[in-house]
């Protein structure tokens, strides 16, 4: 049988939605909050395809900020540490292939940037939660391709989630201190599918 609600708990529930969308509406048109817009610089990049990695890569672009935050720069010797080539330095022998919504091609990370002393935060409604995530440069949080290592001849998806785990491994990878104290790194396939996760202690 359903629950009946009484007219006090609706008309709570009404009054406290209400302040929500007040809130979320004073945002929005809030002059103060209003920044201008900066066209986001992009490195266009080649990630190898997650069914046919060893004969098709997809031309993809990605942020250079986030490139150059997490990689340190932008050459081959550093896109490497992804498992991905420059776009004017494919491997031998596959086919290019523009990123036209392929976003389930290819393997990605999301890494969130740790924050070493997490913080209670309240909203404009009253709920609370832990914020436990810090920028590094603009960002807290950053999308990025990921592939099987470049020196792999006849790659699987099993040497995509090995390169991961060695590249994210606290002891001695490549790529561990990017996360931060408190950080955490996934590898994601299409748009929800956490394949699996690192975190930093």
């Amino acid at each position: 049988m359903a629950t009946i609600k009484d007219s006090v708990y609706l008309e709570e529930r009404i009054a406290r939605e209400e302040r929500k969308l007040a809130v979320l509406e004073a945002r929005r048109t809030n002059p103060d909050t209003a920044k201008p817009y900066e066209p986001r610089s992009t490195t266009k990049i080649l990630v190898p395809s997650f069914a046919m990695s060893s004969t098709v890569v997809y031309i993809v672009p990605v942020s250079t900020e986030s490139l150059t935050q997490i990689l340190g720069t932008t050459e081959a010797t550093d896109l490497a540490k992804i498992g991905c080539y420059p776009s004017d330095a494919p491997p031998a022998g596959v086919s290019r292939l523009r990123n036209t919504y392929e976003t389930e091609q290819y393997p990605k990370i999301l890494i969130v940037h740790g924050d070493p002393s997490p913080t209670s935060q309240v909203t404009e409604w009253g709920t609370r939660w832990i914020k436990k995530y810090a920028k590094s440069g603009k960002q807290s949080h950053r999308l990025l391709p990921f592939g099987p290592p470049v020196t792999a001849t006849t790659p699987s998806f099993d040497d995509v989630v090995d390169f991961f785990y060695t590249q994210f491994n606290q002891d001695g990878g490549d790529l561990a201190a990017v996360m931060g104290t408190g950080g955490s790194v996934s590898l994601l396939i299409g748009r929800n599918s956490t394949i699996a996760t690192i975190k930093r202690s």
